[in-house]
């Protein structure tokens, strides 16, 4: 775990020498988010988060083997990990180009939809950040996914009590 958080950290200030590196450490990331201990995900994840915002535009380049393992981190048992794993998304999507996340867009969104309708409310709000990010790299190809996800979408903007407001927000 502390091995991971460091990686991501450091990124902020050594990412010219990490990004030489890049690869070699993706594939430790890697091994970590498929960790028998949820809080090791959880740091791999966070570090990919971190990656995602520090390590632009070389960290886009892996696209292909980062959103599978995101993927599986998005269908994980701890709330904890789904939440960062939608982070994760958010931070990487944005920046990514519709060519690149198209291949996976189906994928991506049956998952964060299945967060959004089941998810605890910190992941659902996660959720909604990370389909924003999505929405925005997809572009037009978002548009089979935007009736739906505007008719989701309704119950948190009319939402009244307190307790939903920062849901409403990311809605």
């Amino acid at each position: 775990k502390a091995g991971a958080m460091c990686l991501g950290v450091i990124a902020e200030g050594c990412a010219e020498p990490m990004r030489k590196h890049l690869s070699e450490m993706l594939s430790h990331i890697y091994r970590l988010a498929q960790d028998q201990e949820a809080v090791v995900r959880e740091a791999a994840c966070s570090c990919l988060g971190q990656w995602s915002e520090h390590l632009q535009p070389e960290i886009l380049e892996h696209h292909p083997e980062i959103l599978p393992v995101v993927f599986q981190l998005l269908a994980d048992g701890t709330r904890q990990v789904q939440g960062t794993s939608c982070y994760v998304l958010e931070s990487f999507c944005q920046n990514l180009e519709s060519d690149n996340i198209l291949p996976f867009l189906k994928e991506l969104m049956e998952r964060l939809v299945l967060l959004l309708q089941t998810g605890r409310k910190e992941v659902q709000e996660m959720a909604i950040a990370a389909i924003s990010a999505t929405a925005v790299a997809a572009e037009e190809e978002f548009l089979p996914y935007f009736e739906p996800v505007s008719q989701m979408m309704k119950m948190p903007l009319q939402a009244t009590d307190e307790t939903q407001f920062a849901i409403r927000g990311r809605a």
